[in-house]
């Protein structure tokens, strides 16, 4: 199973972000779970342990990411999320 992994600068242009979360979504809808860097356009994507997660020192990225792989169910949960979430994100952008 895959995870992705967004590894983002912090004085990253907002368009940037704004991108990346859509990658984050299209990566959802296929079951693919994130641990990216907490920009701002990301945390409104990733909520944090219940759909990806964000990590701000390598120690957390090691730790979120060595947790997906050991632990098959919570990536299973998490990728689960991120799908109903996209999902529902879809939904009620159209529905605007």
């Amino acid at each position: 199973h895959d995870i992705m992994l967004l590894p983002v600068r912090w004085d990253a242009p907002t368009r940037s972000t704004h991108a990346l979360a859509c990658q984050v979504r299209l990566a959802a809808l296929v079951g693919v779970p994130t641990v990216a860097s907490p920009a701002d356009s990301l945390t409104a994507v990733i909520q944090d342990g219940l759909n990806g997660h964000t990590a701000k020192t390598p120690e957390e990225w090691v730790a979120h990411v060595s947790h997906l792989i050991e632990q098959p169910n919570v990536r299973e949960n998490q990728s689960r999320q991120a799908l109903n979430d996209s999902i529902q994100a879809a939904y009620v952008e159209n529905q605007l």
